[in-house]
């Protein structure tokens, strides 16, 4: 009779274990799925947000030639810098904006906005974009990242400039943590 309750309860405690597993995996899953969601989101928004104060800041700049002086497009400038990094800061992204070949004309951080107009972005992303001008992967931007990111990209046609493109890009390392905390914290349960 004792072999019979033992081959029972190890019975129901493999079935136990073997439940809480598959309900930490797709605990896990569901975790990982949101937050890749929410990183999508956030590129979106970060992504819209550069591409308006880009184009609003050409356009105004074009509109503009001939009729201020060199300190108003400088004080634009460094209004158009300013609201980028903050762009950036609100989202902690890093923003590119470049030409239609790849030629890139500043970055965005949380620290400062750059002039990079002898950098160019390689041609995986450039040519990367889908036919209705939007780009989404992960890259570390030709090593302008320190380790691959999630990116967003959008074409935007800006009157008498051409084609530019402007990226969004959040460090793809903060989920992969997450996730790995998450499943250590799980396991040690």
């Amino acid at each position: 009779m004792k072999s019979l309750f033992a081959k029972h309860f190890i019975a129901n405690a493999v079935i136990i274990v073997l439940s809480f597993v598959v309900l930490g995996c797709s605990f896990l899953y569901q975790v990982n799925r949101f937050a890749v969601a929410e990183k999508h989101s956030v590129l979106r928004t970060t992504l819209e947000q550069a591409v308006d104060s880009t184009v609003s800041y050409i356009e105004l700049r074009k509109d503009m030639e001939g009729i201020i002086d060199q300190s108003t497009v400088t004080r634009l400038f460094n209004m158009y810098t300013t609201n980028m990094v903050q762009i950036a800061a609100d989202s902690d992204s890093t923003v590119f904006v470049c030409q239609d070949n790849g030629q890139l004309l500043l970055i965005a951080n949380k620290d400062g906005c750059y002039n990079q107009e002898t950098g160019v972005l390689p041609n995986a992303v450039v040519n990367g974009f889908g036919e209705d001008g939007t780009y989404y992967g992960v890259s570390n931007m030709g090593g302008y990242l320190g380790s691959s990111s999630f990116v967003a990209g959008a074409k935007s046609q800006v009157k008498g400039h051409g084609t530019l493109m402007i990226f969004a890009t959040l460090p793809a390392t903060t989920t992969l943590s997450l996730f790995s905390r998450l499943s250590r914290y799980f396991v040690t349960m």
